[in-house]
């Protein structure tokens, strides 16, 4: 009996060794040593009382991942990586962060492997998960495991709302690098242009971006991130709705960087970034926009980026020596591109500006380098005919 003993703990240790191994490297163990022990994993998984950590748990799950698994085998592994978030294995001890993170990207495999998609349930077990948890490599793995999910279409029609929330949750709790957000950001715009729920929320992140100080970090991001999105319909469908706040972001950036730069406090250069890429974007949605001029988001874009390239090259109560060279060139060479590719619709629109207002908008054109007048003087025609 004591050498039965004895030889059963030597094998569960076998296992528990090959698992680990398998869980971080799986190309270091043989093909067929991985097939012919993922038999003993299940074994385990479905007896997982006799075993005593959390750790040698989310190894077997993490090897079993890797492996090409039955229908059935799968729906197992992919039951117990998410009862283990909500609770752990044993005793309700919740996973460590490291265990936690070897799980998610577990599930990211277990669910794309099978042709599979996460569901709002698991989704909002995820979201519960990490309102207990701050560790970084913790949230990237999430933020990792959603971008993956998208892009593969493995995200159910009935959990698209929860994956934006969740996306929201991220970028509130942690500090997670642009490297790790923006594919995410970018993944959850693709998501937006499903229904008007999951459009929605995509509406209530991106108001919080441009209006919560805690996520004010991510709105240059953002800017740049709609002004380069593939899809120009799921753009203008958001920025009709929120455009306006967008754009007071910008303007407000407009204002705290000439009052810091006139005063000699510290200036930011987020501020200056973030009105750099709300004249390209509006600009861009202009031009877009230019050949249907009944859209009211054609005349309301160029209104908008006017309200911004004045800002910045004529700023009130600033000297033009203050006004910072590199964002009013910017402000002027799209001007003048504007009044050149789309002259009927800029016509409309500044035709209706007070004559403080085009007297302001004449100093933007004005500022420019030598070289660039030359250039632009051709262009400038179109645009002087509007009678500033």
């Amino acid at each position: 009996a004591c050498d039965d003993a004895v030889a059963e703990q030597a094998r569960q240790t076998l296992i528990v060794n090959i698992a680990r191994i398998a869980a971080n490297e799986s190309e270091a163990i043989p093909s067929d040593i991985l097939t012919n022990i993922n038999s003993e994993w299940i074994r385990v998984i479905r007896n997982r009382s006799t075993w005593s950590t959390n750790d040698e748990m989310v190894n077997i799950l993490s090897a079993c991942s890797t492996l090409e698994q039955s229908v059935e085998d799968a729906a197992l592994i992919r039951d117990m990586c998410f009862m283990s978030i909500i609770c752990g294995f044993f005793k309700s001890i919740p996973l460590s962060d490291a265990s936690f993170t070897s799980i998610i990207q577990a599930l990211s495999k277990v669910i794309t492997a099978n042709d599979g998609c996460i569901v709002a349930s698991e989704v909002e077990a995820i979201r519960n998960a990490l309102r207990m948890r701050d560790a970084s490599n913790a949230l990237d793995a999430i933020a990792m495991l959603m971008t993956n999910l998208i892009n593969v279409g493995a995200v159910h029609s009935d959990a698209r709302v929860s994956v934006i929330r969740l996306i929201a949750q991220i970028m509130t709790t942690g500090n997670s690098p642009n490297a790790v957000v923006e594919p995410l950001f970018t993944s959850a715009l693709q998501l937006s242009g499903h229904n008007s729920r999951v459009r929605g929320a995509m509406l209530a992140l991106l108001e919080s971006i441009f209006t919560s100080p805690v996520l004010c970090k991510y709105r240059v991001m953002t800017i740049r991130l709609l002004r380069t999105a593939d899809s120009t319909a799921i753009k203008l469908s958001l920025l009709k709705c929120v455009g306006h706040v967008l754009a007071e972001s910008a303007r407000a950036a407009t204002r705290e960087f000439y009052a810091n730069k006139v005063s000699g406090g510290v200036q930011s250069a987020t501020a200056l970034d973030l009105v750099i890429e709300s004249l390209q974007l509006w600009a861009g949605t202009f031009v877009s926009l230019s050949e249907n001029e009944s859209d009211s988001m054609c005349l309301t874009s160029l209104a908008i980026f006017l309200a911004l390239a004045v800002d910045v090259t004529a700023p009130e109560n600033v000297d033009a020596s203050d006004v910072d060279a590199t964002v009013g060139q910017l402000a002027s060479q799209l001007l003048v591109r504007l009044a050149t590719v789309s002259a009927e619709p800029f016509r409309a629109v500044v035709s209706q500006l007070s004559q403080a207002s085009k007297t302001r908008l004449q100093s933007t054109l004005a500022f420019k380098a030598p070289q660039f007048v030359a250039a632009a003087s051709t262009p400038l025609k179109s645009f002087n005919a509007v009678s500033l």
